[in-house]
């Protein structure tokens, strides 16, 4: 068949004879594909002598700044309860523990500081205004001495917490509990058996049980 050709043919596709516009989009289409498989200009050889080049480091983006340590909000309860002086020892070193491993931000102190009175509560300077910083830290002390107060309050029973209910500090809280049961027991034993034996018994031969009916008989 003449004017037509085949399928293996290179200028042709079918059965169908090529058109001069379809034979130069062709054309132009095997030459874009030609120059982009162009191969890259070779190296140029570094002179005798010279350095080798150095490799091409990627540029890192800068790490950011690490996170600063907020007070934790979040009231934990402790092992011991506060419920009187059988418990104040253990639970006095649980609050002194817990308190002391929080940081307050911008400063070197620890909450703990606060309810022992080595951080005290900042003062506003009189001669001006009150800046940014100085409201931050009034701002940074009163959370760690709500943190403390909070802290002793949640871990004392009802009867307790409601002696303390009117401290407004840590501080106050803590020194009103100190003073309550701090070493207590061993006083109060102490003063029974010094006001057992300075009493005078008459009957050398009652047993012990006798007599200490007979002490709090006295006693009442």
């Amino acid at each position: 068949m003449s004017g037509t050709l085949g399928l293996g043919s290179s200028q042709g596709i079918g059965a169908y004879p090529l058109t001069p516009a379809k034979k130069e989009n062709i054309s132009s289409r095997t030459r874009s594909k030609s120059r982009g498989r162009q191969k890259p200009p070779p190296e140029t050889p570094s002179p005798p002598g010279s350095p080798p080049p150095e490799p091409e480091t990627q540029t890192q983006a800068p790490l950011p700044p690490p996170p600063k340590m907020s007070i934790n909000k979040k009231i934990p309860t402790l092992a011991t309860r506060l419920d009187g002086p059988t418990t104040y020892p253990a639970w006095a070193r649980s609050i002194e523990k817990y308190l002391d491993i929080i940081e307050i931000p911008d400063s070197d102190f620890r909450v703990w500081d606060v309810v022992m009175g080595e951080y005290p509560k900042p003062r506003a300077v009189e001669e001006r205004a009150p800046t940014a910083a100085d409201k931050r830290t009034i701002r940074m002390w009163k959370d760690a001495d709500a943190v403390a107060l909070l802290t002793i309050e949640k871990n004392c029973i009802e009867d307790i917490q409601a002696r303390i209910g009117n401290c407004e500090t840590s501080a106050s809280a803590y020194q009103e509990l100190q003073k309550a049961f701090e070493g207590k027991t061993t006083t109060e034993f102490g003063a029974l058996v010094d006001s057992f034996a300075s009493i005078q018994f008459d009957d050398r031969k009652s047993r012990i049980p006798t007599l200490i009916i007979r002490y709090a008989l006295r006693t009442q």
